[in-house]
Parts: C-alpha cells; structure tokens; sequence
C-alpha cells in the first residue's frame, strides 16, 4: 500500500510539475507579446516623438517656432519663454509686463501648451495668454503660487484659427502690493501629421 501511495505522490509530482511548466509558458508568451508591443512604440521616427494621443484628436507634439518682436516693462527673454516681473516703477502706473512675438499658423495644428510657474504672486495677479487681439488663457497667481512648473490647464483649441501669421502676447497683469513674477516657456502645439 506504501508502494501505491508513492506512485500517486509521483503521479501528483508530475501533474503538478506540468501545471507550473504551463504557467510559466504562457507567462513568457504574455511578456514577449507586451516587449513586441512595446518595441512598435518606441521605433517611431525620432523627428515625429511618441505620443499616447498619436491616434486621437490631439495628434502628434512639437515646440512652436516663435519669433521674437517686443518685450514691455520688467520682462526677460528666458531659454524657451520668458520671465515676466511686476514693474513698481514710480514713472508709471502700469506695473504689467508682457513679451510679444508671432508664429505661422499651419492647417494642421490643433491645440496650444505651455509651462508656467508663479514664483511670487500677490492676491489677484494674473497671467494672460493673447492671440492677436483675443485672450485665449488666463490664469491667477493666487492658485498656482509656490507650485512650481505647471502646464496650462487643457490644451487651448487653435482649430478656429486661419493659416498664417498670427502675434502671441504672453501678459502679466499685476494688481497688489507684491512684486509678481512669473516665467512662461516650453510653447508646444499639436497637429495633425
């Protein structure tokens, strides 16, 4: 009887054996069909990067070409934007600060971004965004104060836009006491390819 158990134990030994063997196939097969997957991604052309939203509405990502035309006020070429300071200058009541340059509009772009980041901000200071004479973003320092960089909230929608040339005012409109400043840099559009 001793002899009939061993056999089943030897039996179970071998059943159980094949269980983890199979397992393990089939957790191979899965990793190598996710590295397959993953390998499709990452060989998209390097002049085109990848995106998530390369299949949606958003499209493809690319930092806008701007071309310098003003600076007014307290206001800083920084690499890839500006840094824009309240100007208590006591020869002028206005204390905004603003940069402005243009960029060529194509068919294919969609949407607009940037990174911004309030590094002092009084209570109702805001940033805002023109597009020739429209202001398409506007955002106030007492929210986003001391957060460091953060995007634009969305992605602000050039469709209604005509192909091109169209100016970019980035704008500091101060209205307390304190010495605001801000930078604003990192304009990125998406298109359509």
């Amino acid at each position: 009887m001793k002899r009939g158990l061993s056999l089943n134990n030897e039996k179970q030994r071998k059943n159980s054996s094949s269980f983890w063997i199979l397992g393990a196939v089939i957790l191979v097969i899965v990793i190598l069909a996710i590295v397959t997957i993953s390998n499709r991604q990452l060989k998209y052309p390097k002049d085109k990067p990848y995106n998530l939203d390369a299949e949606t509405a958003l499209g493809l990502r690319k930092e806008i070409d701007l071309t310098f035309i003003s600076l007014n006020g307290d206001a800083k070429i920084i690499p890839k934007g500006v840094l824009l300071t309240e100007n208590k200058s006591a020869s002028t009541k206005d204390s905004s600060a603003y940069w402005d340059s243009k960029f060529m509009m194509k068919d294919n772009y969609k949407t607009l971004s940037f990174d911004f980041n309030f590094i002092k901000s009084g209570s109702a200071d805001k940033l805002e965004v023109w597009i020739d004479d429209k202001i398409i973003y506007i955002a106030e320092g007492y929210l986003t104060a001391g957060k460091g960089m953060q995007q634009a909230l969305g992605a602000i929608d050039l469709s209604n836009l005509k192909s091109g040339l169209h100016t970019l005012r980035v704008l500091l409109h101060p209205t307390g006491e304190e010495d605001t400043q801000v930078t604003v840099s990192n304009f990125i559009v998406s298109y359509i390819p």
